[in-house]
Protein backbone atom coordinates (compact mmCIF):
# COMPACT_ATOMS: atom_id res chain seq x y z
CA UNK A 1 0.00 0.00 0.00
CA UNK A 2 1.35 3.14 -0.98
CA UNK A 3 0.82 6.57 0.98
CA UNK A 4 1.05 9.80 -1.36
CA UNK A 5 2.16 12.94 0.41
CA UNK A 6 0.57 15.64 -1.15
CA UNK A 7 0.18 18.72 0.57
CA UNK A 8 -3.39 20.24 0.66
CA UNK A 9 -2.77 23.89 -0.29
CA UNK A 10 -5.13 26.79 0.62
CA UNK A 11 -7.28 28.89 -1.12
CA UNK A 12 -5.85 31.99 -2.50
CA UNK A 13 -7.71 34.91 -1.40
CA UNK A 14 -8.05 36.80 -4.43
CA UNK A 15 -7.05 40.12 -2.64
CA UNK A 16 -4.13 38.52 -1.99
CA UNK A 17 -3.34 38.57 -5.73
CA UNK A 18 -1.10 41.04 -7.32
CA UNK A 19 -3.42 42.73 -9.48
CA UNK A 20 -1.77 44.53 -12.34
CA UNK A 21 -2.72 48.38 -12.50
CA UNK A 22 -2.81 50.93 -14.70
CA UNK A 23 -2.82 53.60 -12.45
CA UNK A 24 -0.85 52.92 -9.22
CA UNK A 25 -2.72 56.25 -7.31
CA UNK A 26 -5.69 54.74 -7.94
CA UNK A 27 -5.35 52.03 -5.92
CA UNK A 28 -3.27 54.04 -3.52
CA UNK A 29 -6.96 55.89 -3.23
CA UNK A 30 -8.99 52.87 -3.25
CA UNK A 31 -6.71 51.40 -0.31
CA UNK A 32 -7.07 55.23 1.58
CA UNK A 33 -10.26 54.79 0.87
CA UNK A 34 -11.05 51.46 2.47
CA UNK A 35 -8.90 52.64 5.36
CA UNK A 36 -11.12 55.52 5.91
CA UNK A 37 -14.45 53.73 5.95
CA UNK A 38 -12.50 51.74 8.91
CA UNK A 39 -11.39 54.46 10.70
CA UNK A 40 -15.13 55.92 10.58
CA UNK A 41 -16.46 52.74 11.29
CA UNK A 42 -14.29 52.22 14.33
CA UNK A 43 -15.55 56.23 15.12
CA UNK A 44 -19.20 55.35 15.53
CA UNK A 45 -18.56 52.19 16.96
CA UNK A 46 -16.69 54.03 19.90
CA UNK A 47 -18.71 56.80 19.79
CA UNK A 48 -21.99 54.08 20.78
CA UNK A 49 -19.65 52.26 23.40
CA UNK A 50 -19.28 55.94 24.79
CA UNK A 51 -23.01 56.79 24.51
CA UNK A 52 -23.63 53.26 26.13
CA UNK A 53 -21.78 54.18 29.06
CA UNK A 54 -22.87 57.19 29.77
CA UNK A 55 -26.50 56.11 30.19
CA UNK A 56 -25.33 53.06 32.40
CA UNK A 57 -23.40 55.81 34.79
CA UNK A 58 -26.53 58.39 34.48
CA UNK A 59 -28.66 55.23 35.31
CA UNK A 60 -26.90 53.94 37.94
CA UNK A 61 -26.45 57.69 39.29
CA UNK A 62 -30.13 58.24 39.45
CA UNK A 63 -30.69 54.67 41.06
CA UNK A 64 -28.47 55.82 44.17
CA UNK A 65 -30.28 58.57 44.36
CA UNK A 66 -33.43 57.24 44.59
CA UNK A 67 -32.28 54.72 47.07
CA UNK A 68 -30.53 57.54 49.11
CA UNK A 69 -34.31 59.33 49.09
CA UNK A 70 -36.06 56.01 50.12
CA UNK A 71 -33.55 55.83 53.22
CA UNK A 72 -34.24 59.23 54.18
CA UNK A 73 -38.10 58.92 53.58
CA UNK A 74 -37.95 55.34 55.69
CA UNK A 75 -35.81 56.92 58.53
CA UNK A 76 -38.20 59.99 58.86
CA UNK A 77 -41.09 57.56 58.34
CA UNK A 78 -39.89 55.74 61.70
CA UNK A 79 -39.11 58.81 63.62
CA UNK A 80 -42.26 60.32 62.61
CA UNK A 81 -43.81 56.86 64.62
CA UNK A 82 -41.26 57.34 67.15
CA UNK A 83 -42.11 60.50 67.73
CA UNK A 84 -45.66 60.14 67.50
CA UNK A 85 -45.65 57.28 70.49
CA UNK A 86 -43.37 59.46 72.85
CA UNK A 87 -45.64 62.08 72.44
CA UNK A 88 -47.89 60.17 74.85
CA UNK A 89 -45.27 59.59 77.31
CA UNK A 90 -44.55 63.68 77.50
CA UNK A 91 -48.22 64.06 77.39
CA UNK A 92 -48.65 61.25 80.90
CA UNK A 93 -45.38 63.06 82.32
CA UNK A 94 -47.66 66.80 82.46
CA UNK A 95 -50.36 65.11 83.00
CA UNK A 96 -48.51 63.93 86.27
CA UNK A 97 -47.09 67.17 86.48
CA UNK A 98 -50.21 68.93 86.89
CA UNK A 99 -51.85 66.49 89.32
CA UNK A 100 -49.04 66.78 91.99
CA UNK A 101 -50.13 69.38 94.60
CA UNK A 102 -47.69 71.86 95.50
CA UNK A 103 -45.54 70.76 97.88
CA UNK A 104 -45.26 73.03 101.04
CA UNK A 105 -42.96 71.73 103.60
CA UNK A 106 -42.65 68.04 102.06
CA UNK A 107 -39.48 66.90 100.83
CA UNK A 108 -40.60 64.51 99.06
CA UNK A 109 -43.06 65.90 97.01
CA UNK A 110 -40.57 68.52 96.04
CA UNK A 111 -37.96 65.92 94.84
CA UNK A 112 -40.66 64.00 93.25
CA UNK A 113 -41.85 66.84 91.20
CA UNK A 114 -38.42 68.07 90.36
CA UNK A 115 -37.26 64.69 89.07
CA UNK A 116 -40.34 64.55 86.76
CA UNK A 117 -39.93 67.79 85.74
CA UNK A 118 -36.44 67.07 84.69
CA UNK A 119 -36.99 63.95 83.06
CA UNK A 120 -40.35 65.87 81.22
CA UNK A 121 -37.65 68.36 79.81
CA UNK A 122 -34.35 66.09 78.87
CA UNK A 123 -36.99 64.04 76.53
CA UNK A 124 -38.26 67.20 75.24
CA UNK A 125 -34.70 68.39 74.59
CA UNK A 126 -33.72 65.00 73.03
CA UNK A 127 -36.83 65.24 70.69
CA UNK A 128 -35.61 68.38 69.45
CA UNK A 129 -32.54 67.30 68.81
CA UNK A 130 -34.08 65.34 66.42
CA UNK A 131 -36.21 67.64 64.93
CA UNK A 132 -39.74 67.65 66.58
CA UNK A 133 -40.90 70.89 68.11
CA UNK A 134 -43.94 72.27 70.37
CA UNK A 135 -46.32 74.13 67.81
CA UNK A 136 -46.51 77.66 69.18
CA UNK A 137 -50.08 78.23 70.46
CA UNK A 138 -49.37 81.40 72.66
CA UNK A 139 -50.11 84.95 71.37
CA UNK A 140 -51.32 83.58 67.96
CA UNK A 141 -54.03 83.42 65.67
CA UNK A 142 -55.54 80.00 64.70
CA UNK A 143 -53.74 78.47 61.96
CA UNK A 144 -56.09 75.44 60.40
CA UNK A 145 -52.35 73.89 59.64
CA UNK A 146 -51.29 73.45 62.87
CA UNK A 147 -53.88 73.98 65.13
CA UNK A 148 -57.51 71.96 66.04
CA UNK A 149 -60.06 74.22 67.24
CA UNK A 150 -61.80 72.38 69.60
CA UNK A 151 -64.03 75.18 71.31
CA UNK A 152 -64.91 78.13 71.51
CA UNK A 153 -65.15 81.86 73.14
CA UNK A 154 -66.46 85.48 72.56
CA UNK A 155 -64.35 87.44 74.05
CA UNK A 156 -64.40 91.32 72.37
CA UNK A 157 -61.28 92.27 73.82
CA UNK A 158 -59.68 89.58 71.62
CA UNK A 159 -59.34 89.75 68.14
CA UNK A 160 -61.57 87.10 66.31
CA UNK A 161 -59.60 83.76 65.63
CA UNK A 162 -56.79 84.07 68.45
CA UNK A 163 -56.07 81.28 70.66
CA UNK A 164 -57.24 81.18 74.08
CA UNK A 165 -56.46 78.52 75.90
CA UNK A 166 -54.55 75.41 74.68
CA UNK A 167 -55.90 71.96 75.55
CA UNK A 168 -53.45 69.78 74.51
CA UNK A 169 -49.99 70.75 72.77
CA UNK A 170 -49.16 69.97 69.07
CA UNK A 171 -46.23 68.65 68.06
CA UNK A 172 -44.42 68.97 64.43
CA UNK A 173 -41.09 67.16 62.92
CA UNK A 174 -39.50 69.08 60.85
CA UNK A 175 -42.44 70.11 58.17
CA UNK A 176 -44.45 67.10 58.90
CA UNK A 177 -47.49 67.63 61.38
CA UNK A 178 -47.00 64.89 63.99
CA UNK A 179 -49.94 66.33 65.97
CA UNK A 180 -52.03 69.61 65.53
CA UNK A 181 -52.41 71.40 68.72
CA UNK A 182 -55.94 71.52 70.55
CA UNK A 183 -57.24 74.57 71.35
CA UNK A 184 -59.83 76.88 72.28
CA UNK A 185 -60.75 80.26 69.86
CA UNK A 186 -61.75 83.10 70.23
CA UNK A 187 -64.99 83.82 68.00
CA UNK A 188 -67.00 87.03 67.31
CA UNK A 189 -69.95 87.44 66.71
CA UNK A 190 -70.54 89.32 63.40
CA UNK A 191 -72.41 91.87 64.86
CA UNK A 192 -69.37 92.29 67.31
CA UNK A 193 -66.80 91.92 64.36
CA UNK A 194 -68.46 95.01 62.63
CA UNK A 195 -67.93 96.84 65.26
Amino acid sequence: MRYSMTKIKEPIDSTELEQPTDNPSECLTTKVRQLEDQIQTLQDDLEKSKDKQMRLLADSTNRERQHQEKVKQTREYALTQFSEQLIHVLDALESGLSHIPQPADNQELTALKTGLDMTQKMLLKLLEDHGLKTINTQDCLFDAKVHEAIGTTCDSEQPNNWITDTIQKGYQLKDRLVRPARVIINQLTEKKQST
